[in-house]
Order: structure tokens, then C-alpha cells, then sequence
């Protein structure tokens, strides 16, 4: 069961900022799925690791600074599971110019293979490896309170936990970081409704990551899952 912490004050929509995912690209400040930002396309050894090649989830545009924030998730999901909390957490977070989608492929978000010589359930055998796990969506500013279930991304301290435990926090807390907003799968679904655009399973497992900044450096602290 997902836990609300809410610090806002009753009534006060603005001190967070929410953002949905819509088919309509107007009035978006980035997108999710699809490839990534022109400004990665000569950035592979920035972004991937040796023996662990990482996916473009998603890119937004910050107001205050005109700048975009990108997010890359290791494709491995078991890489993403044992390293799924700060200082150690392997999904990557990067600020850069705000710049359109590349025509390049090569961070496309793809479904994890089989590992050579596993066996493979039927299932397994009649996947399509070949299509993206996400086909684009933009994400847009709410101008309205939406429903918990609408918002995708919250810039600010209206929060959902999914696991409310100290010990994702201590450390960050101790490092000087702070909360900044977290990405919410639950907001694929007004869409998934309409139209399936998740291929497989979902990337965080029906889960949510969160941001944390320093200094205006923003990072992923931890994600979880239910």
C-alpha cells in the first residue's frame, strides 16, 4: 500500500508541481520512452558501463533553470534491483541542455534478454524482443489538482512512499541531500486505459523512484516497489 507524507499546507496546490503523461505533445516540457535528448548521442561511455548498458526513461525541462533533467535506467533488472538505493543506486540522472529527440536508437529502452543457455518459459518464447518496453508519451504540467492516480512526476514535498522506512532516507539525510519529487508509475495509467503503450513489464516493476538535490544537483535516492 502506497503512504502519503504530505508537508504542504492544506489547500496549497502550488508548493508541488505535478506532471501527467499525454498523447499531445502540446505544452509538454519533455517526454518518456522513445530515445534520448540529441545532446547523449555521443555520451555512451558517460551513461553505459562496462557489461551493463543503460535505457533513456525519460526527459523534462526545468523552469527555473531552462535546463533538462534525463533519466537512464540499467537495463539488467537485477543490476537495478541490488543497487537500488543512494550511495549505490544505478539509476543515473543527468542535467543538460534542453535539447529535441535524437534520431539515434542506441538508448532506447529495450527488454531485458534471456541469458545465453537459460531455459525459457513459453512465455519467453513468444516475447518480442524487438519492440521498446515504452512507446512515447510527453509529460505535461497539470493546471489543476489531479487524482493520486493521474501524476507522473512531482517537483516538491507532496510525497507517496511506497516503503515509508528511515533506512532509505539516513543516509542521504546525513549527506546534506534533501527531498526534490519522485516519478510514480501509477501514472501510466490514465493512459494505459486508452492505449497500451508498456511492452513487457513495467521498467520499476508497478514502482516509484525518488529524487533527491544537493547544491541543485539532483539525483535518484532510492527506488522501490510494491
Amino acid at each position: 500500500m502506497i503512504q502519503k507524507e504530505n508537508t504542504a499546507k492544506k489547500g496549497d496546490f502550488m508548493s508541488s508541481a505535478y506532471y501527467y503523461l499525454t498523447d499531445d505533445e502540446k505544452d509538454s516540457v519533455g517526454w518518456l520512452g522513445g530515445n534520448a535528448p540529441v545532446w547523449f548521442d555521443d555520451k555512451r561511455d558517460l551513461v553505459d558501463e562496462p557489461g551493463c548498458h543503460y535505457g533513456f526513461y525519460c526527459t523534462f525541462q526545468l523552469k527555473e533553470t531552462g535546463r533538462s533533467l534525463s533519466i537512464f535506467l540499467p537495463e539488467s533488472f537485477d543490476r537495478l534491483l541490488d543497487d537500488n538505493i543512494y550511495p549505490n543506486c544505478s539509476i543515473k540522472v543527468f542535467a543538460h541542455p534542453t535539447q529535441e529527440e535524437s534520431s539515434n536508437d542506441h538508448f532506447r529502452l529495450m527488454p531485458e534478454k534471456p541469458k545465453a543457455g537459460e531455459r525459457l518459459t513459453g512465455y519467453q518464447k513468444r516475447f518480442d524482443y524487438s519492440r521498446p518496453v515504452l512507446k512515447k508519451v510527453f509529460i505535461a504540467p497539470c493546471t489543476e489538482r489531479p487524482e493520486d492516480d493521474a501524476v507522473f512526476l512531482t517537483i516538491g514535498d507532496d510525497i507517496f512512499y511506497i516503503q515509508d522506512k528511515d533506512y532509505y532516507r539516513e543516509a542521504l539525510i546525513r549527506d546534506g541531500y534533501e527531498i526534490w519529487g519522485y516519478i510514480n508509475e501509477e501514472g501510466y495509467y490514465p493512459l494505459v486505459r486508452e492505449k497500451e503503450f508498456i511492452h513487457g513489464n513495467m521498467p520499476l516493476s508497478f514502482g516509484a523512484m525518488y529524487l533527491y538535490q544537493k547544491g541543485g544537483d539532483v539525483i535518484v535516492g532510492y527506488w522501490q516497489y510494491s
